[in-house]
């Protein structure tokens, strides 16, 4: 089991990947922080300075829930956000395809609110290194923001290069706080492709 300040979920790094994808039910989400959780797919970022990722996010910082659906190739552009509506709820799709000569096709679609949206850009500096589905505390400015209470998240038929996360040797990651206390958990895949990442920094105050 890995662990970041960041990050929880499934990766994969040590060979080259072309597609990672998966779904889940964008979760509701209680403001116990002016924090901001994202929920994506992505090529790179785990251990290369490129990122190409796509999938939603939950803004806490007004003291309110705000969905929000995104995308980013870093460093050519940081996150952007689509004009597109994401409720609690929602049963959503994502995938990042590789393409020749630099060229990624990043998807998202929300299947209940009835969009899909394909983004074909391009980053000749992507290093395809690492693949992910991961559940983040996102950053703001240099900082990582402080974890909002999103109860679980259930990614379902997650794959890397079209196979199993066991057959891309994807490990898991659970997130940890600044003073090493488990706040999101990642649970077992199993060979659908299916696990869950729990919100457990409660425990911490309970």
């Amino acid at each position: 089991m890995l662990e970041s300040t960041n990050w929880a979920g499934y990766a994969a790094t040590g060979h080259t990947y072309t597609s990672v994808a998966s779904n889940w039910t964008e979760p509701s989400v209680t403001c116990t922080s002016k924090g901001i959780v994202g929920f994506w797919v992505g090529l790179d970022g785990l251990n290369s300075s490129t990122v190409e990722q796509t999938g939603t996010g939950v803004d806490c910082s007004n003291g309110t829930p705000q969905q929000f659906a995104w995308w980013e190739t870093y460093p050519a552009n940081s996150v952007q956000v689509y004009n597109v509506p994401v409720s609690a709820g929602d049963q959503m799709s994502s995938s990042v395809v590789a393409q020749a000569h630099g060229g990624y096709v990043l998807a998202l679609t929300d299947w209940t609110a009835g969009w899909r949206v394909e983004n074909p850009v391009s980053l000749p500096a992507g290093k395809d290194a690492s693949a992910e589905i991961i559940a983040e505390a996102v950053s703001a400015g240099n900082q990582i923001t402080t974890l909002p209470d999103f109860g679980q998240v259930e990614f379902t038929g997650s794959t890397i290069d079209t196979a199993s996360l066991q057959a891309a040797g994807a490990q898991p990651i659970d997130m940890t706080d600044a003073h090493n206390n488990l706040i999101a958990a990642t649970t077992e895949a199993d060979p659908d492709g299916d696990f869950d990442v729990d919100y457990t920094a409660d425990v911490l105050t309970s």
